[in-house]
C-alpha cells in the first residue's frame, strides 16, 4: 500500500487553511517517507502502532482547492508530505525537504534525512543514521546500534554534531576545511592549515561513522 502526498500552490498571496490530520496503521518495520517542498518537518514518537500526519496547508491563492494531499497504495510503507508525524516505534523514517528545518525525537528505527536548506536535529534509539544536507547545522544522536549500519552525516555550509554511544565499534573520519573537529574518542586530529581530519578505528572497528562538511566545525561526543 502507498500513500503519497503532494501539494499544488496557487498564484501569489499566501494563505493558509485550517490543520489536517491523517492516520494509518503501520505493520512491523515499514518505512514512512515524508516529502516537503517548503516548511519544517518535525517527528515525534507515537502512542500506539498508528501513523498520525497533520499539516497546515499554506498557498498562494484564495483557492483552498488548489492545496492538494493525494495518496496512492504501495506494499512498503507510507510516503507523506507533511509538517508533524507521529511515528510508531516500530517503524523506519525518511524526510526530505527542499527548505526548512527537520526535527526528530523519540524515533527507534534507521533513519535517511535529505535537506538542500535547514538545520537538522535527530535523536533515535537505534542507527542507522543517514543525514544529507547543504546549507545548514546537523545534529544526530544515537543510543545504540543494531547489528549492521553506522552513520553518516554531510553539509556544506554548517557544523557537524554527532553524539554516539560510549562503547563504539567503528571505523571513524571527519573532515572539515574551514572548521575546528574535537572528539570525545581517542582519535588524533591532524591538520593545521587547510582543513581537518580524523580517522581512526575505535574497538573493534566494523560499522562506518562519517562526518563531513566543508564550512564548520564538527563535534564527536559521547552520549550521556
Amino acid at each position: 500500500m502507498r500513500s503519497e502526498f503532494s501539494r499544488d500552490d496557487g498564484g501569489p498571496g499566501r494563505s493558509s487553511a485550517p490543520a489536517w490530520t491523517s492516520r494509518a496503521k503501520l505493520g512491523a518495520k515499514q518505512w514512512v517517507w515524508i516529502r516537503n517542498t517548503r516548511g519544517s518537518v518535525t517527528v515525534e514518537p507515537a502512542k500506539g502502532d498508528s501513523l498520525q500526519v497533520s499539516a497546515v496547508k499554506t498557498y498562494r491563492s484564495s483557492d483552498t482547492a488548489s492545496v492538494r494531499l493525494v495518496a496512492v497504495p504501495y506494499d512498503g510503507g507510507i510516503a507523506v508530505c507533511a509538517f508533524t508525524v507521529r511515528l510508531p516505534r516500530s517503524a523506519s523514517l525518511g524526510a526530505t525537504t527542499m527548505v526548512g528545518d527537520v526535527h526528530v525525537t523519540g524515533a527507534r528505527g534507521p533513519l535517511v534525512i535529505h535537506t538542500m536548506s535547514g538545520d537538522v536535529d535527530v535523536a533515535t534509539a537505534r542507527g542507522p543514521v543517514k543525514v544529507e544536507s547543504m546549507n545548514g547545522d546537523v545534529r544526530v544522536r544515537v543510543e545504540a546500534f543494531g547489528d549492521t549500519g553506522g552513520v553518516s552525516a554531510t553539509t556544506i555550509n554548517g557544523s557537524l554534531t554527532a553524539e554516539l554511544p560510549a562503547q563504539l565499534d567503528a571505523q571513524v573520519e571527519a573532515k572539515t576545511v574551514n572548521g575546528s573537529i574535537t572528539t570525545d574518542y581517542p582519535l588524533t586530529v591532524t591538520g593545521k592549515f587547510t582543513g581537518r581530519n580524523v580517522k581512526g578505528t575505535l574497538g573493534r572497528g566494523g560499522r562506518e561513522v562519517h562526518l563531513e562538511t566543508v564550512n564548520g566545525s564538527i563535534k564527536l561526543k559521547k552520549a550521556v
